[in-house]
């Protein structure tokens, strides 16, 4: 039996290594014997500075990142579980759907502190899953290409501009592909529930041959260079901190409505490390925490109490329509189903049967 359960590890651990994960570790400042083993769709360079703050605090305590998509994290996970593997400690994924199905499915532990009871209702789920962040879905397009009385400020705009101008925009716009990344398709099948306007902009992106990526880079790399005049649906806190450095980029949060998502965490049932996860997750979600979130990461804060542009405050100031904001809960298991989902992309598909295909770039 030893033998058996050892080969399943080594016939697994070469897929697991060839994913695209990318591992960078935060030796412990003092010695000790403690580890945390973080598996996160958030690109590190926005939660660097969080992990040096709680390591100044927890010196003693050696931080493995592994950045993965959304997708890479889910699978890596649940094949690591069933392969016997130490898998990651805190699952920190922006596909709210995907975190909300691994507690469904018993794979996360159950916690409680005054700081997961500090954040919104809506923001957690269980006592198991715990939003950290609250932000908003825009549009982004490239300010020195597209004139300012030509800017879509709804889906409406959008869609007419691309119907009636078709030659200009082909191949100009970009928004997730929804088959190859997680958090594209949870906003997409949000989308398709809250507004009338999505399979209608679905067709007319596959009409004007739109580029598919399941990175949030490709998307600002290519409005940035002016290959792309458009980005729908991209991650706002992404967003901003480009255009911080990239004038060329404009956002726009859609007038009329603008949804708004929480970047997860889930501490695993199966931890090897679960105090220094519960200890991370408290960190994340104190008043400290979420202040370097915004201060440094770039990241909208969830606890009501801070304000300034990185948080709900500064998102509505920006804002022209509604927030519709997604809810912890059983409810984004829906388009989880297999076959809600499989119908789901089979339109999907049949919309984009025209798209050029998938950009290429980095994370």
């Amino acid at each position: 039996m030893i033998r058996e359960a050892m080969l399943a590890a080594a016939l697994i651990l070469p897929a697991l290594e060839c994913a695209g994960a990318e591992t960078t570790m935060f030796p412990r400042l003092r010695p000790g014997t403690e580890r945390l083993v973080i598996y996160s769709s958030t690109d590190l360079e926005t939660l660097r500075s969080a992990i040096a703050d709680f390591q100044s605090m927890s010196p003693e305590i050696e931080v493995e990142y592994v950045d993965l998509d959304t997708n890479e994290l889910y699978r890596r996970y649940l094949d690591e579980v069933e392969a016997g593997l130490p898998p990651g400690d805190l699952l920190i994924s922006s596909s709210m759907d995907l975190q909300v199905k691994l507690v469904n499915d018993g794979y996360a532990a159950t916690y409680a502190s005054s700081e997961t009871d500090s954040i919104p209702d809506w923001a957690k789920w269980r006592d198991q899953a715990f939003g950290f962040t609250f932000e908003p879905v825009v549009m982004v397009y490239n300010r020195d290409l597209v004139p300012a009385d030509l800017v879509p400020r709804t889906r409406f705009d959008l869609l007419r501009l691309l119907r009636e101008d078709a030659t200009s925009y082909r191949g100009r716009i970009a928004t997730y592909d929804v088959e190859q990344s997680g958090v594209g398709y949870l906003l997409a099948s949000q989308d398709s529930v809250v507004g009338s306007t999505f399979w209608s902009l679905a067709e007319t992106f596959g009409q004007n041959a739109a580029a598919l990526t399941p990175f949030t880079s490709d998307i600002l790399q290519g409005v940035t260079e002016g290959r792309f005049l458009f980005g729908y649906n991209v991650l706002g806190a992404y967003a901003q901190a480009w255009a911080e450095r990239h004038p060329a980029i404009g956002i726009v949060q859609p007038g009329d409505y603008t949804l708004a998502i929480s970047r997860t965490a889930v501490l695993s049932a199966d931890a090897r490390n679960p105090e220094e996860a519960r200890r991370f997750l408290d960190y994340l979600l104190s008043l400290r925490g979420q202040q370097v979130l915004a201060e440094q990461g770039r990241l909208f804060a969830v606890r009501p109490e801070l304000t300034g542009p990185y948080s709900r405050v500064g998102i509505s100031e920006n804002s022209a329509g509604p927030l519709r904001l997604i809810p912890l809960g059983p409810g984004l298991l829906v388009h989880l189903d297999r076959l809600k989902r499989e119908k789901f992309l089979e339109t999907w598909r049949g919309a984009m049967r025209r798209a050029v295909g998938h950009a290429t770039g980095g994370r």
